[in-house]
């Protein structure tokens, strides 16, 4: 992927644009990434071995170094080969790589914070659909809920670029979308 506009499906809460990009191609404009891992911080499988062959190893080994970590919490690295400023390392599954949508809501949450903290205006985050083993798309349902109550609650992003790794993905993250904005009447 490279850096470049992807075209994508767009929400807009307070003054956040929150859009669903595809995966493949080229990366969306964005300050940081927000990445789903384990507890450890590994980055061999799924959207973290992706990250790391893109990047470089030398992401994973500056994560390590910070971990273990509790689920739900969040470490910050340098991007390596990627166009982001860093990498949010979030984890959200321990060592059975089974996503817990708990701690894939409160990684989002303090992903938020972190991008905030450091004035990254633009945020990516990583499909927590396609990480782990035996995903199920009610992660994709608290996962925005957790999105939409931190930007409704007065955290301010410019843009929040979620991206799906397929069509599947991508609608699924659009009918949770719809159903929340729904909820909130």
């Amino acid at each position: 992927m490279t850096n470049a506009r992807v075209a994508a499906m767009a929400f807009h809460f307070m003054h956040t644009h929150v859009e669903i990009v595809p995966a493949g191609g080229t990366w969306p404009d964005s300050d940081a990434l927000l990445l789903p891992t384990n507890d450890y911080l590994w980055m061999a499988e799924g959207p973290a071995l992706q990250i790391k062959k893109q990047a470089g190893e030398e992401i994973e080994l500056e994560a390590v170094r910070q971990g273990p970590i509790p689920m739900g919490e969040v470490v910050a690295t340098h991007a390596g080969q990627l166009p982001f400023s860093g990498i949010l390392h979030a984890a959200v599954m321990g060592q059975d790589l089974q996503v817990d949508g708990e701690a894939a809501a409160e990684a989002v949450r303090r992903g938020i914070k972190t991008a905030c903290e450091k004035k990254w205006g633009r945020l990516l985050i990583h499909s927590f659909l396609g990480a782990g083993r035996g995903t199920r798309h009610e992660v994709a349902h608290v996962v925005l809920r957790a999105l939409v109550d931190e930007l409704l609650g007065g955290r301010q992003l410019h843009v929040v670029s979620l991206l799906a790794l397929n069509e599947t993905e991508r609608s699924v993250l659009h009918e949770a979308l719809l159903h929340i904005i729904q909820s909130e009447g």
